[in-house]
Formats: C-alpha cells, structure tokens, sequence
C-alpha cells in the first residue's frame, strides 16, 4: 500500500471517529453514563476497524490506537520518540505514518 493510501485509511477512521463521538454525545450526556450495550458494542466494532486498518497499514504497535484515543486524532500534538531519536509531535496521518515507518525499519 502506498503511504498515501496509508493516510487516506487513517484519516478515514479518524473522521469516523469525529462523527461517533458527535453522535453518542447527546445520548451519554441524557443519560449521564455510557454503561449500555448498544453503547459498548457500537465502540467494540470500531476497535475492530482500527485493528483492520492497523494491519492494513504494517502498523505492528498499535500506534493508531494510541493516534485516536490518546492524542485525539493528533489534536492533543503528543510527541512520539522511538530509541535515542528527539520527542516529536505527532499531529497528523502523515507525522504517524512516519513513526510506524521508522518503528518498521529500525525494530
């Protein structure tokens, strides 16, 4: 796949992200919880599309896990370092691709 096609399935997943989120909110804020079936398994099926897409894309750490819970689809700019590589921020498909690029190369 190439590393367009790479950026493409995250920021696909990181839209559909956005649009669970806007969609689930006005219900959890009802009912004050989110401790409900529907609510669980609608989450579950999404952790399995990351995992789909991680593996679509040699994402062997789980790194787009961490890119969309974590840092918020790269909003929150938290940095990623690998060995004795300098902290960067990672705020974009792209800034991740090339973590998992560089994770791959160097393991």
């Amino acid at each position: 796949m190439t590393r367009e096609a790479k950026i493409a399935w995250i920021e696909k997943v990181c839209l559909q992200y956005t649009k669970l989120n806007e969609a689930w909110e006005p219900i959890v804020q009802a009912f004050k919880n989110h401790d409900f079936p529907v609510f669980e398994e609608t989450w579950r099926m999404f952790d399995l599309l990351i995992d789909t897409v991680e593996a679509m894309i040699d994402d062997e750490f789980s790194s787009l896990t961490w890119f969309i819970y974590e840092n918020k689809c790269g909003e929150k700019g938290l940095e990623v370092s690998v060995g004795d590589k300098l902290p960067r921020a990672c705020r974009t498909p792209s800034d991740l691709i090339d973590f998992i690029e560089y994770c791959t190369a160097n393991p």
